[in-house]
């Protein structure tokens, strides 16, 4: 529970320090908030796919780094 709200904490910290603004009743926040959550989430499956796939660690190590750099 404290990594969700390290992850809370984190989030609205960047929002705010980007600039961003409570607009529409907060709805704009509500969808950062959201979209947070997504590439998180989604960060996370494509590694355990790739874990998956993969026949032993190594192979999947090696894997992992070509996909980070591509995704950089």
């Amino acid at each position: 529970m404290s990594c969700v709200m390290q992850a809370l904490f984190y989030s609205v910290c960047v929002y705010f320090l980007a600039g961003l603004t409570m607009e529409n009743n907060g709805l704009v926040f509500l969808d950062y908030l959201f979209q947070m959550f997504l590439v998180a989430y989604f960060g996370s499956s494509i590694f355990f796919v790739l874990s998956a796939v993969a026949s032993i660690p190594e192979v999947a190590n090696a894997l992992a780094g070509k996909l980070v750099l591509l995704s950089l």
